[in-house]
């Protein structure tokens, strides 16, 4: 082939092929009771930071509670990258601690005054989170 009759153009696309499928990576996370998040399209070069931003979308706890991430022995810092810390390789999986419930108001008792003083807060403040507890 000439250069320039498209040939190098199909082997630069093949090339941008094969470095997206290298660089976007699967994360696997599961939690004690048995759930497992699988994030895929997730770069290696991402943050595990970054990674809980994602995991918000999937479940509620990832929001209301503080999320550490564990891989094998190790709870990994919100600055680590994905693929240097092992999180990204084949057969990966990390594991989800949740603790210190975070909302912006502890609504106590689910009677008739929790749920008006919910609902009100609801109204203020529309973005924030409000928890209802009934002991």
């Amino acid at each position: 082939r000439r250069v320039g009759d498209g040939g190098d153009r199909h082997l630069r696309s093949l090339a941008t092929q094969r470095w997206l499928w290298r660089s976007l990576e699967v994360a696997e996370v599961a939690s004690s009771d048995g759930e497992i998040w699988r994030i895929n399209d997730m770069p290696a070069d991402s943050s595990v930071g970054e990674l809980k931003v994602r995991l918000r979308r999937e479940d509620v706890r990832f929001r209301t509670h503080r999320a550490d991430l564990v891989l094998g022995s190790r709870v990994l810092d919100d600055n680590e990258l994905l693929g240097a810390s092992g999180a990204t390789a084949m057969g990966a999986r990390m594991g989800v601690i949740f603790s210190d419930l975070h909302a912006f108001v502890l609504v106590i008792g689910a009677g008739q005054a929790g749920r008006a003083a919910a609902r009100m807060l609801s109204m203020e403040a529309e973005d924030a989170l409000v928890v209802v507890v009934d002991p």
